[in-house]
């Protein structure tokens, strides 16, 4: 048996339907009851935290936008490519810097 054998009171995939018993008006009622007084409590738990229940929306009301030296702008040429470029440059510069130093 696998992990549901090892539960104890867990009913067997080939074990019989529940009795109809559980499925009775009685048993309907106080769940129905259970129901009414888990949403009480959790009305009462948010009248008795205002911050939590009543939390306000933040309006900025003055110009929040940065100066223009301060605009973050993405450059579009690709990563790889950008990479690869970089590199080149590089070994430009120091091939220049090789060839002044023997030069």
């Amino acid at each position: 048996g696998g992990f549901m054998s090892r539960v104890a009171g867990a009913p067997t995939p080939a074990s019989p339907p529940p009795p109809s018993s559980l499925f009775s008006p009685s048993s309907h009622q106080q769940q129905q009851q259970r129901t009414a007084e888990q949403q009480r409590q959790q009305q009462d738990h948010l009248q008795q935290s205002p911050g939590r229940a009543g939390l306000r929306r933040y309006v900025c009301d003055h110009n929040s936008a940065p100066p223009a030296h301060q605009y973050i702008t993405t450059d579009k040429t690709n990563i790889l490519i950008r990479a690869l470029t970089l590199k080149r440059s590089k070994e430009e510069l120091a091939g220049r810097a090789a060839a002044a130093a023997s030069g």
